[in-house]
């Protein structure tokens, strides 16, 4: 049996669990974004130089976009977005579960064993939050989710 002021915490834990997975999920979005159109202007690159030497046109040409295309491949392995979305569908898919079992819990709040059923949530969350802290954070995609997941519960943010 949880108390009063428990329950209030096993609600935020509920929400923040489920603004996460939301969260990471859209972060997925992002950083496959920013790794295709990187690649894509690779292809693109690399095509016009191609061209350009088949057509034999003024070698300096060439050159130029060839540094930039060495520029887009530095920066696209630098930043690795592509392991970055990885790690946020790994996380989102990590939070969903969790957000699902404080659902569960707090459908069951009553039950002999929810004291021990949410210490372990409170432990795995931890984990998954110290996986999380290695990852750039948006302004813009956790408002969002955090509008997104007040919604889904019928509530709004108060400023």
């Amino acid at each position: 049996m949880l108390t009063d002021e428990q329950r209030g915490r096993l609600w935020r834990e509920l929400l923040d669990a489920d603004f996460r997975a939301r969260y990471y999920a859209s972060s997925v979005c992002r950083y496959e974004t920013l790794d295709h159109g990187t690649r894509l202007l690779i292809l693109l690159g690399s095509s016009a130089v191609l061209v350009a030497l088949l057509q034999g046109l003024d070698p300096v040409w060439p050159k130029l976009v060839s540094a930039f295309v060495a520029s887009c491949s530095l920066i696209s392995f630098l930043m690795g977005w592509s392991k970055k979305a990885d790690r946020c569908a790994d996380l989102h898919a990590r939070f969903s579960r969790l957000a699902n079992a404080y659902t569960d819990l707090w459908d069951g709040q009553n039950e002999p064993e929810a004291m021990a059923t949410w210490r372990a949530l409170r432990e795995e969350s931890v984990g998954h939050c110290n996986i999380a802290t290695r990852l750039h954070v948006w302004g813009s995609l956790a408002k969002a989710a955090q509008k997104e997941s007040l919604r889904a519960r019928s509530l709004r943010l108060v400023s």
